[in-house]
């Protein structure tokens, strides 16, 4: 399984050359408010067509993990109100083994087109001293889906539900965006406790959708 996680995140390096990396770095002051309780929007939609994209959870991450990935998962398929939908499976990324036979490197893996796999990297530096890498790292393949890696320290991460969120932000096509407080480069136990309204508008604008049929963060409450 270690070996697996680590191809998996050699590929996702050697494919730089070709598609752009985004990374979700911690705050090096190992500041931000703690997460309150969001509350989202629930919007009427009026849905023709659903957009299904599959992402394979590494069997690797422990069951709180997987709750945790999970939870981020319901509030984007919440957002979302039926127009499109991440469809999860606790799962292995590649296939069993089959050579391309396209390729000049015998015995290469063929990655499942428009599928992503969600991987843990373990032993990442903790929140409270200046890093070194990243707390996530996505990697998109050229033909569709990819690779997310998640850096988790010895104590888990601080809050694998908030990076996923950002995560699936970036495989729904948002880049980084300082108007968006999920979508910020620096990792934010406040801002990214939810999915906020910028961000939803920003993923309703590239897939045509109406954004007053879609949900999104309205209020979060402080006080928990």
């Amino acid at each position: 399984m270690l070996l697996r996680s680590v191809a998996v995140a050699m590929l996702a390096l050697s494919l730089g050359a070709c598609v752009q990396r985004d990374y979700l770095e911690a705050d090096p002051s190992g500041g931000g408010r703690p997460a309150g309780s969001a509350r989202y929007t629930a919007n009427l939609s009026y849905v023709t067509s659903v957009e299904v994209i599959p992402l394979r959870v590494d069997p690797s991450f422990s069951a709180d993990e997987r709750r945790e990935i999970m939870r981020a998962v319901a509030e984007w398929n919440h957002v979302f109100n039926g127009y499109a939908r991440f469809d999860t499976s606790i799962a292995a990324y590649y296939p069993a083994p089959q050579p391309d036979p396209t390729s000049p490197n015998a015995g290469f893996l063929v990655p499942r087109l428009n599928s992503w796999g969600i991987f843990p990297a373990r032993g990442a530096t903790p929140l409270n001293v200046r890093v070194t890498r990243p707390m996530a790292l996505i990697q998109a393949t050229p033909h569709g889906g990819g690779v997310i890696m998640i850096h988790l320290n010895n104590a888990g991460a601080p809050s694998l539900a908030a990076v996923m969120r950002h995560e699936l932000g970036h495989v729904l096509g948002l880049p980084h965006d300082p108007a968006s407080p999920l979508m910020s480069p620096t990792y934010d136990p406040a801002g990214q406790q939810c999915i906020d309204k910028a961000a939803v508008a920003a993923a309703a604008e590239l897939r045509g959708l109406p954004l007053a049929e879609l949900n999104w963060c309205e209020k979060v409450d402080e006080r928990g």
